[in-house]
C-alpha cells in the first residue's frame, strides 16, 4: 500500500473514533465550519516537485471543511479540518500525469469570551497537520522516462482565532496559521542510464512560516 493510501485510511479511522467519542459527551457543543483560504505568499514545496499551487489549490475551489468540539464549561476545544483532498489526471502529447493530495489538520486550544455579552470571543490553539502529495508521470513518447515524486510531512502551528456570533446558530470567524513544517521528498526516476542509487532520492527540509494562510470561515452550531 502506498503512503498516501495508508495515511488516508489511518486518518479516516481516527476521525470516526474521535467523532463517536465526542458525540457522546453532553457537555460538548459541536460546530460545523467551512473555511476560505487566502495564502499570503506561495512557496515551492521542493526542487524535486514541480508544483507551485500551494495548499489552497483544492479541486473544490479553495474551501476546506472542519468540525469543532468545544466544552461548555472548561472552554477547551478540539478541531479537525480536511485541508486538502485532491485527485487529478491530466494528459498532453508528452505524458500522462496523475496527482494525489491529502492533508488533515488537528487542533487543540482554549477560547476566551469577550466583555460584550459573549457576542464574540478569542481562541488560541496549537495544530498538527499531516500532508501527502504524490505524482506519477507516465511518458507517451518512446524517449520519455517514467517519474514518481512524493512529498510527505507534518506542520506544527500556532493558530489565533477571532469569532463573532451572528445569532444562536451562525458565527463568522477569522484566523491565521503560523508555524513550521518538517518534510521529506521522495523522487524516483526510471532512467536506465542511472545507477540504482541515482534513480531514487530522498531530501529532507525544515521550513518556517511555509503556509501563512489567512482563513475566513462560516460556522454553524449544531
Amino acid at each position: 500500500m502506498k503512503p498516501l493510501s495508508l495515511l488516508t485510511v489511518l486518518m479516516l479511522l481516527w476521525i470516526t473514533s474521535y467523532s463517536v467519542l465526542y458525540g457522546q459527551k453532553t457537555d460538548t457543543t459541536t460546530f460545523i465550519k467551512l473555511y476560505s483560504n487566502f495564502y499570503l505568499f506561495e512557496k515551492f514545496r521542493s526542487p524535486l516537485v514541480d508544483y507551485n499551487a500551494g495548499y489552497g489549490a483544492f479541486e473544490f475551489g479553495g474551501f476546506s471543511p472542519a468540525i469543532q468540539w468545544a466544552g461548555k464549561k472548561e472552554r477547551k476545544y478540539h478541531e479537525l479540518e480536511l485541508s486538502v483532498l485532491r485527485f487529478k489526471r491530466s494528459e498532453d502529447e508528452i505524458r500522462i500525469l496523475k496527482e494525489k493530495e491529502f492533508s488533515l489538520r488537528y487542533e487543540f486550544g482554549k477560547r476566551r469570551l469577550s466583555k460584550n455579552g459573549g457576542k464574540s470571543y478569542w481562541q488560541r490553539g496549537w495544530s498538527l497537520r499531516g500532508f501527502v502529495y504524490e505524482t506519477d508521470a507516465e511518458p507517451l513518447l518512446m524517449s520519455g522516462i517514467p517519474k514518481f515524486e512524493g512529498y510527505y510531512g507534518f506542520s506544527f502551528s500556532y493558530v489565533p482565532r477571532y469569532t463573532l456570533r451572528l445569532n444562536s446558530r451562525f458565527n463568522v470567524e477569522a484566523n491565521m496559521v503560523l508555524g513550521l513544517s518538517l518534510s521529506a521528498v521522495h523522487g524516483i526516476t526510471d532512467n536506465p542510464a542511472l545507477t540504482e542509487r541515482q534513480k531514487e532520492q530522498w531530501l529532507f527540509s525544515l521550513d518556517v512560516l511555509d503556509e501563512l494562510p489567512l482563513r475566513l470561515g462560516v460556522v454553524y452550531r449544531l
